[in-house]
């Protein structure tokens, strides 16, 4: 299920639409890990041209700047630096982002043991008041959960014409079907501030 050379593995998305649901609750954090990760988020820094980079190796767009307006996000789980004894040419996935910083391995541990995998490329995201994260598909070569720590989000589905929708609140851990077409929405009047991450999602 690799996607290689900048080309999307449709069959993998197809296979993924097909035999994953759209939603699924996995579980709550416990109160002091929304507490500690809450806690840690103003040691990190935006990351979000990283991101957008990673996408486009992948052969999706990054998308105009109204895609990402009122849209940030800052890494936890990074990738191993390279030395000049590696391959030069070598194309990240999201799961040579698994290194993190002592300070998060308890949280991260915490979230491995309610998705039942082990996790990566585990960032923060955060949505501004009022705005949205707009259409668009991820990369179907993983899966991936959303775990919102403040304020709240719509988070939005566009399967065969038809619109189905969760609200997200803080603490809830959520596996997305990321590879059908979707949107996340800000309707409240505090900025979203929450977990992105990757992982098996087991059936």
């Amino acid at each position: 299920m690799n996607i290689t050379g900048g080309e999307m593995d449709k069959k993998a998305l197809v296979q993924k639409r097909m035999q994953h649901p759209l939603f699924k609750n996995l579980g709550k954090l416990d109160p002091e890990i929304l507490k500690l990760f809450i806690d840690l988020y103003p040691e990190t820094r935006s990351t979000l041209q990283e991101g957008l980079n990673l996408r486009a190796q992948h052969g999706f767009s990054q998308g105009d700047p109204y895609f990402v307006s009122g849209y940030d996000q800052n890494d936890i789980q990074f990738y191993m630096k390279f030395t000049e004894y590696d391959d030069p040419d070598y194309e990240f996935d999201e799961r040579d982002y698994c290194y993190n910083s002592e300070p998060f391995s308890t949280g991260i541990r915490h979230i491995e043991n309610i998705v039942g995998a082990s996790i990566c490329r585990l960032r923060y995201a955060t949505l501004e008041p009022g705005a949205i994260l707009d259409w668009h598909m991820d990369q179907p070569n993983i899966d991936r959960f959303v775990i919102v720590l403040q304020g709240s989000q719509r988070f939005e589905i566009e399967r065969r014409k038809n619109i189905f929708h969760e609200i997200m609140q803080p603490g809830d851990v959520w596996y997305i079907n990321s590879n059908w077409n979707h949107r996340v929405v800000n309707e409240v009047k505090e900025k979203r501030l929450a977990l992105l991450g990757c992982f098996d999602y087991n059936t």
